[in-house]
């Protein structure tokens, strides 16, 4: 029966402190230079220095922020309840690289997710578009919906849309969204891509 020797697997005691020092050193020294690179260049190709701006227009709101060494801005707006301050539902626009800006919901747990939500120029009986959710985490399920220009125009002329959404074995739900200061944002948001 053939045995194996496990001491040569077992690094010397005395070597271990002196090996972290030397990765933790080389990997010190990797995440500054990147951080001087990308500060020099503006954090990404052609995106301006936008990291923690935050902008108001009207009901929608514009932060900036980074993520994995790249600036990121989004508009949004986060619905609440009037009886209990908690949050209904957020809406987000960002910019898409190529594929022009994104609608990302993100809807509270408990809605019956096959009838998706449907959006409405204000009171309007006829629908705009409609959307599943594509995702649920734990708090929390995200739907994505591309802002085609046809959508941007109708947009332009409501004064709000409306979001419908079904809770599990209930009857539909109505949320309203302002899109006071949509398009001004929107215009701001795609400044500071460019």
């Amino acid at each position: 029966m053939e045995t194996i020797d496990q001491s040569r697997n077992i690094p010397d005691p005395e070597r271990r402190p002196r090996l972290l020092q030397a990765v933790f050193a080389g990997l010190l020294g990797v995440s500054l230079s990147t951080a001087a690179v990308a500060d020099a260049e503006g954090v990404a190709t052609g995106t301006p220095k936008a990291v923690g701006v935050t902008e108001r227009f009207q009901d929608w709101e514009i932060s900036c922020g980074t993520v994995a060494a790249t600036v990121v801005c989004t508009m949004s707006q986060d619905v609440r309840s009037a009886d209990t301050g908690d949050r209904v539902l957020s809406a987000r626009v960002d910019l898409e690289a190529n594929d022009g800006p994104r609608l990302t919901l993100i809807l509270p747990l408990g809605l019956d997710l096959h009838a998706g939500v449907t959006l409405y120029p204000g009171m309007a009986p006829e629908p705009l578009a409609f959307v599943t959710p594509r995702v649920c985490q734990a708090t929390e399920c995200y739907a994505f919906l591309p802002l085609e220009p046809e959508l941007l125009d109708a947009l332009d002329d409501m004064p709000f849309m409306r979001l419908r959404t079904t809770p599990f074995s209930a009857q539909p739900r109505d949320v309203p969204v302002s899109v006071h200061g949509f398009s001004a944002a929107l215009e701001r948001l795609g400044a500071l891509r460019d």
